[in-house]
């Protein structure tokens, strides 16, 4: 999953803490406080599947968000063999 307009300090607070931060090009293109609401929400669905049993809309191929990419990787269908 990838968060559009997004660099590695987009998933602190240092672009709401400080704004100066995005004049200095320290965090992405996206607004610091979009990209959190993004990372709660995807983080949400992802436990909620996953721990719950729920479904999770957001979770989906085909991401209802557009600043969101969502790649898909299929798992082996074989298991890994046990070494002894």
């Amino acid at each position: 999953l990838t968060i559009k307009g997004t660099t590695h300090s987009n998933f602190q607070d240092i672009g709401i803490v400080l704004p100066l931060t995005q004049r200095m090009g320290m965090v992405g293109t996206i607004p610091p406080e979009r990209a959190i609401q993004l990372t709660n929400e995807y983080i949400s669905n992802f436990f909620a599947m996953h721990l719950l049993g729920e479904a999770a809309p957001l979770l989906e191929a085909d991401s209802p968000v557009p600043e969101i990419e969502i790649e898909v990787h299929e798992a082996d269908d074989a298991a890994p063999e046990e070494s002894e």
